[in-house]
């Protein structure tokens, strides 16, 4: 493969490069490597300009019986474009609420989509402000 580059999980791709690889002159290798890292830089632009569009919820409904955890699990599957670390402080700080203070799980329950709730809105106003 490339020295001192492992291709990993390529498979196929990178046994097929090998091949071509040991057959090219050592000039036309360090073509083909400038024109991989053209490519690579290329796509990595692309992704960066392109317009991100807003992610909606998956609208999983609570179900009538649900645990803390579980709900935390849900909601983090709805509102999967939310970043979680904006979420892990609060989200600790409730499920701690009813671990160890014995809050009603309900309770805890409700503030937590409340949060996941507020915490995607702030993600809607930044892809707003970011569009503008």
């Amino acid at each position: 493969m490339f020295p001192g580059m492992p291709v990993a999980g390529a498979g196929a791709d990178a046994r097929r490069l090998e091949k071509i690889l040991k057959q090219l002159s050592s000039a036309d290798r360090e073509s083909l490597f400038a024109f991989a890292e053209f490519l690579l830089a290329r796509s990595t632009d692309e992704i960066q300009d392109a317009p991100k569009e807003e992610q909606q919820p998956k609208g999983i409904e609570r179900p009538v019986e649900e645990s803390v955890i579980g709900a935390v699990k849900r909601l983090r599957e709805n509102y999967f474009m939310v970043d979680p670390d904006t979420l892990l402080h609060e989200t600790s700080e409730l499920m701690q609420s009813h671990m160890l203070k014995g809050r009603p799980a309900a309770d805890v329950i409700d503030d937590l989509e409340q949060l996941f709730d507020s915490k995607y809105k702030d993600y809607t106003d930044s892809m707003k402000e970011n569009s503008e």
